[in-house]
């Protein structure tokens, strides 16, 4: 009777795990690292050069395009976008990120891990961080189905430049106060 109850628990766990797991949301999101693990950054300085990574994930399907726009903030002076993945291979791109952007690819493409789709060169356009939580916001993130040229919407996530975690003073009595005396 044990090993039926171990059983059951194990196959509930595997489908509860399956279930989350397909539950998650295809997106675009910007990084601030080749690595695709930095969505923050503290501002450097005026007039300094440097790269954004943009990557798509989580798409089920192969796609044949994609599709998205990128506000960027005060603090980000846009300057290019750069292909990597159509350069030299007959893709097409049309627009460009602050404006929107299309990407037209030249075979179908997996994207149900995180995959580099552009880099973008910028400009820092600020002195440290003057402009705290300056969001670098993707949206209207939209992919092309392949075969059958299905529209598949994703969702464009947040960078933030100078990202700060609210504190607020406090006194020692007071932090002892939140957790209670029992003695």
């Amino acid at each position: 009777m044990k090993w039926t109850t171990t059983l059951v628990i194990a196959v509930a766990i595997c489908v509860l795990g399956t279930s989350a797991a397909s539950a998650s949301s295809p997106f675009v999101a910007v990084y601030f690292d080749q690595n695709l693990t930095q969505e923050q950054k503290d501002c450097p300085g005026y007039g300094i050069r440097d790269t954004l990574f943009v990557a798509a994930s989580n798409f089920d399907n192969l796609l044949g395009g994609l599709g998205f726009q990128i506000f960027y903030p005060t603090s980000v002076f846009w300057f290019a976008d750069f292909d990597v993945l159509t350069e030299g291979d007959g893709g097409v791109i049309i627009g460009d990120t602050p404006s929107g952007i299309s990407i037209g690819f030249p075979g179908p493409e997996n994207f149900n891990l995180t995959r580099l789709v552009l880099k973008v060169d910028f400009f820092w356009n600020c002195d440290g961080c003057e402009y705290l939580n300056d969001p670098i916001q993707v949206c209207c993130v939209e992919g092309s189905a392949h075969p059958g040229f299905e529209l598949v919407q994703g969702i464009g996530l947040t960078a933030l430049v100078c990202a700060t975690v609210p504190t607020e003073e406090s006194t020692w009595g007071r932090v002892k106060a939140l957790y209670g005396d029992d003695e």
